[in-house]
């Protein structure tokens, strides 16, 4: 065996021993996480360690407060989970259906309007009592937040109410009010709720209120508390979108490129560089590469086989080559080029683009931030969320949205096909089939002309679908609705997945998300650069990205919206019109790439 055979062998053996110690010592911090927990519940405890609300601080963002799921540390304290939810209203993670919400009750001195200590506490007993024990592992259903100088009070009055034993509450305290000292808390506390539970909404502190709405949580009564998590969170999004409508958000994100201490420790000059892109799903960094080799830079590509899974030994070679290394998705691909370049006097340039699905794994949390020139994301709300759980530098990082390809002229059409809504995959199950379906069965008792066009993959056709018996049996009940409700008689078509996009979207007139949370969702933007009228569920950060006239906070609201947009072919021509203007002026595929390049290059 020659000399570079044995130091790859070495090389290999060592990163297996890595991998292997990295599993054993994660093994051993979920048993001690465990048994944290166990011990928790069976002494009766009402505080998370000071150490895991501490790490879930929100990192400042240049659009405000925004709708986050519950922090990291917070959900595995809670949870025992190790990676982070990605649905900012189901912060712990998916629910059943009819679930109790999770409720905030703001104590004390904490803000004016909370609730007094011995009510909070009779109040959070009796509903626990009535709640009882829930199906699943133990969970909180009632938050406390109070100030410091009332948390011992609350906490003996919470005991002298229910005892020890006080299964599904979890008391906290803040250094101080909401608009001072106590924010960070507040809206870390904020992160696990569905709601701001409180005796009398319009007396609660203004500052309190509007950073509850920016949260996305609705401020409401206590004969409200017996209310869905599904209610709730309609409630909340509606919150948010009122708190917007009132005092819209000032920055253009798709232009916001932060600098300052902590910016780019490598940069790559305007002319010609060697540049590697790595990934193991390259189609959105196909034109990227076009555009460096257009502008003269020698690309070569780097393409992964999975998430985690790579030759190597090409990549260390192609690392030593390189001027600057661009990582498509911030996966293994950039925990592993993190760790390679990760050295004093570094002159190799590294950047990364983050969609949404690294955000759910633990990947983000393994790169070495030191290595890492630049962090580039779709969308602020998940630069925020992983930013806060990773803690790096809001100054090395940026949002580049997704680009768009505006074709030259909209596809002619009927007018009728206004009535048709089209929808854009339906796997996996957040892509909420079961919304659309309530709302084409809301807009056809309106209008009966309403269709609705599905393309993608058919569940039957997906071979995970068999080990995934929770979500076979919902994709079974929707196929079930559309074969049996008299409202969906004939109205549902399922076109096959294909590229052809162009000539779909032009037997579209609407075109729709009504997921639980998405990071971008190109079919909005897409769609209506083909000739369609976007209309979306409100889902977290979706304000950010489209105009307010694109939202809706629930299905309701989405069928009326439709329904006044469609009233007439020349108003919905003119919303399909305004649609397209601001697709281009944001998201147009020329700029966009232009942007990612120059973040790449350090320009």
């Amino acid at each position: 065996m020659s000399a570079v055979s044995r130091a790859a062998l070495a090389r290999r053996r060592a990163a297996q021993l890595r991998s292997l110690g990295a599993r054993l010592g994660a093994r051993a911090a979920d048993t001690g996480a465990a048994a944290a927990r166990r011990a928790r519940t069976a002494t009766g405890r009402l505080t998370l360690p000071e150490r895991a609300w501490a790490a879930a601080d929100v990192v400042d963002s240049p659009a405000g407060v925004l709708p986050l799921p519950a922090a990291r540390s917070l959900r595995r304290a809670l949870t025992g989970a190790r990676t982070p939810a990605l649905d900012a209203w189901q912060p712990l993670g998916p629910r059943p259906d009819g679930a109790p919400a999770l409720l905030l009750l703001p104590v004390g001195g904490l803000a004016a309007g909370s609730w007094p200590v011995s009510e909070a506490a009779a109040f959070a007993v009796a509903r626990a009592r009535r709640l009882g024990p829930l199906p699943g592992p133990p969970a909180p259903h009632t938050v406390l937040l109070t100030d410091r100088a009332d948390h011992a009070s609350l906490t003996a009055a919470l005991r002298a109410a229910g005892g020890r034993r006080l299964p599904g509450l979890l008391a906290t305290a803040a250094d101080g009010p909401p608009s001072g000292p106590g924010r960070a808390r507040t809206l870390a506390a904020l992160g696990l709720a569905d709601a701001l539970l409180v005796p009398a909404p319009d007396r609660l502190s203004p500052a309190l209120a509007d950073l509850a709405a920016r949260a996305g949580r609705a401020v409401v009564a206590a004969e409200r508390a017996d209310e869905t998590w599904e209610v709730l969170a309609a409630a909340g999004r509606a919150a948010r979108l009122a708190a917007l409508a009132a005092d819209p958000v000032a920055p253009d994100l798709a232009e916001s490129a932060s600098e300052g201490p902590g910016a780019p420790t490598v940069r790559v000059g305007v002319e010609p560089r060697r540049l590697v892109v790595a990934g193991h799903d390259l189609k959105f960094a196909g034109a990227l590469v076009d555009r460096l080799r257009a502008d003269g830079h020698e690309v070569r590509v780097d393409e992964w086989r999975g998430h985690a899974r790579h030759d190597a030994e090409r990549s260390r070679a192609l690392a030593a080559w390189a001027d600057a290394v661009h990582c498509e998705w911030s996966l293994g691909n950039l925990a592993w080029y993190s760790r390679h370049l990760d050295a004093p006097g570094r002159t190799t340039r590294l950047t990364s683009r983050l969609h949404l699905q690294e955000a759910a794994t633990q990947f983000p949390g393994r790169v070495c931030h030191d290595a890492l020139d630049a962090w580039i994301f779709v969308a602020e709300h998940v630069r925020t969320q992983v930013l806060r759980d990773t803690r790096f530098p809001l100054a090395r990082s940026c949002v580049v949205p997704n680009a768009v390809a505006v074709p030259a002229a909209a596809p002619a059409g009927d007018d009728d096909r206004r009535f048709v809504l089209g929808l854009v995959g339906v796997l996996p199950e957040r892509k909420g089939l079961h919304r659309a379906l309530d709302l084409l069965a809301a807009l056809r008792r309106a209008e009966p002309r309403f269709t609705l066009r599905i393309r993608g993959h058919h569940p039957d056709e997906v071979g995970w679908m068999a080990d995934r018996p929770a979500a076979a049996a919902y994709y079974a009940a929707q196929l079930g609705r559309i074969r049996a409700d008299p409202a969906l008689a004939g109205a549902v078509t399922w076109d096959p997945h294909g590229p052809d996009m162009a000539a779909w979207y032009a037997r579209v007139g609407v075109a729709l998300s009504v997921s639980d949370f998405e990071s971008f969702h190109f079919t909005l933007p897409d769609g209506a650069a083909h000739g369609c009228l976007p209309a979306s569920l409100a889902w977290a950060g979706a304000d950010l990205l489209y105009p307010a006239g694109w939202l809706s906070p629930d299905v309701a609201s989405l069928a009326e919206a439709i329904l006044a947009a469609t009233a007439d072919p020349a108003t919905w021509r003119a919303a399909v019109e305004s649609a397209t203007r601001h697709v281009e002026s944001r998201f147009r595929h020329e700029h966009v790439t232009e942007r990612l390049a120059a973040e790449i290059l350090g320009a």
